[in-house]
């Protein structure tokens, strides 16, 4: 067991660390929030704790929790709050060993789930670190378990269709330029996809910002503050780091429920990246379809070619059919031509992610084909950005 804590500590309000450590017994089952294929690890080695001083960065204390396999695919943690009587806001930010911000918990969140498993993270090494303005006092955080599943081959939906590493896209293709406009968001520690439709302007759907507690409470002034917003998080960190962008505001306009569409401005570091283009028809179809997208909050992937079609007497947040491979973490991906021309915004799957081989071979003999995934036509996407940026002015 780790124990993270931010007490009072003489004049100068220093942070202070302790660690404890507490064998874990192996083969648990079933733990609240993680995969099955999950093991509970009894072997952990010590720990690296770094004390903070004065906040550098916001970060008033971290700890280190390491990998104990090196062929280990995920690792989860199980997290319980010991104590917090502060009245100071702070999140719990975890990153991965790339020191990228793969799941942030904020304060309300962490007093509904007093005891939770994050989400499985890549790259074992995780980093946790308590963020906030001011140093929160009183607040103790226990690292009571840690799970890892052991790498496996991926299976896809379809044997027809994959999620490949964009590294098979041609480098200077309209597809390969457009993974640089494309984020991992994580709302409330659960990721989804997005992408630059303006300079300073990133899209997703609505039901992923609405995990934001501030956004269902109404109080959008605070939202931003719950949304972690990465670009070029490739599987390739080695040639190309990836981007810490930041959330900076959200307005109840920018907000579409009825679309599943929301508007974002986000800042970055670096160059400038070029807003994806949207196509202005809703009637077509297209043979070649492509989606890039942040399966499960992990690094960019392509889906496609596949088959996709648009109907303008369907619903607006169903508009758009496609047979890209999608998962958990796609909602807000985009769907493009090979040219790089965004013609909607994948958000939800027409059957569920659990069915059996069984179930989804029946779906397809009753059916007739495989069951196409739904997405946000880019005609509504345009149509909420000029109204956004016409009362900008």
């Amino acid at each position: 067991m780790y124990l993270l804590s931010s007490m009072p500590s003489c004049r100068n309000a220093i942070v202070t660390l302790a660690l404890l450590f507490v064998g874990c017994i192996a083969g648990a089952n079933g733990a609240k929030g993680h995969s099955a294929g999950f093991v509970e690890v009894g072997s952990i080695q010590p720990i690296e704790v770094t004390p903070t001083v004065n906040g550098a960065f916001g970060v008033w204390a971290q700890i280190r929790v390491p990998q104990s396999s090196s062929d280990a695919e995920d690792t989860a943690i199980q997290i319980r709050l010991v104590k917090d009587s502060s009245s100071t806001d702070y999140a719990l930010a975890i990153f991965d060993d790339l020191n990228r911000e793969v799941a942030r918990y904020n304060r309300e969140y962490l007093r509904e789930n007093a005891v939770f498993t994050t989400k499985p993270v890549m790259f074992g090494a995780l980093t946790l670190k308590v963020i906030a303005d001011q140093r929160p006092s009183d607040l103790e955080l226990r690292i009571e378990k840690r799970f890892e599943r052991p790498a496996e081959p991926a299976v896809p939906l379809s044997p027809s269709i994959l999620l490949r590493s964009i590294n098979i896209l041609v480098d200077g293709s309209k597809l390969k330029n457009a993974t640089h406009s494309v984020a991992k968001i994580l709302i409330n520690g659960i990721p989804c996809t997005g992408f630059l439709v303006a300079p300073d302007i990133l899209v997703t759907n609505y039901h992923c910002v609405k995990l934001a507690p501030s956004i269902e409470r109404g109080k959008l002034s605070n939202a931003c503050n719950e949304i972690s917003v990465v670009f070029d998080y490739f599987a390739d960190a080695v040639h190309v780091a990836p981007t810490q962008g930041r959330c900076l505001e959200i307005k109840q306009d920018w907000l579409d429920s009825n679309g599943d569409i929301a508007l974002l401005r986000v800042g970055y570091d670096g160059v400038a990246r070029d807003p994806l283009p949207l196509a202005n028809t809703l009637i077509f179809s297209e043979p070649r379809a492509f989606v890039l997208e942040h399966v499960a909050g992990r690094p960019l992937r392509v889906a496609g070619p596949c088959e996709a079609d648009g109907d303008s007497t369907r619903a607006p947040m169903e508009a758009i059919e496609h047979h890209c491979t999608t998962l958990g973490g796609s909602s807000g991906s985009p769907i493009m031509t090979e040219s790089g021309l965004v013609f909607g915004m994948n958000r939800a799957g027409q059957v569920s992610e659990n069915l059996t081989l069984g179930e989804y071979v029946k779906w397809v003999a009753d059916h007739g084909s495989e069951p196409p995934n739904l997405g946000v036509s880019s005609v509504a996407i345009q149509q909420l950005l000029t109204e956004a940026l016409n009362k900008s002015k």
